[in-house]
């Protein structure tokens, strides 16, 4: 079920890790890091979003600057 469920997602990682020829265990290592570091790459997509919002406030808001 799950390598239908990837397959069906169509990335090219997916089927790159496919092609390979790995083993069953190799394949499986290798996808879970795949998705740690997708996993890894939202959360830090998150924190610059929140951090770009929290500064653009400041930045913004002409109360907080110097006069």
């Amino acid at each position: 079920m799950k390598k239908t469920i990837k397959a069906s997602e169509s990335s090219m990682m997916y089927r790159k890790i496919d092609e390979l020829g790995l083993s069953e265990m190799d394949r499986a290592e290798a996808i879970a890091a795949l998705e740690t570091a997708d996993k890894l790459a939202d959360a830090m997509y998150w924190v610059f979003e929140k951090f770009d919002r929290v500064t653009g406030w400041v930045l913004h808001n002409p109360n907080l600057k110097h006069q």
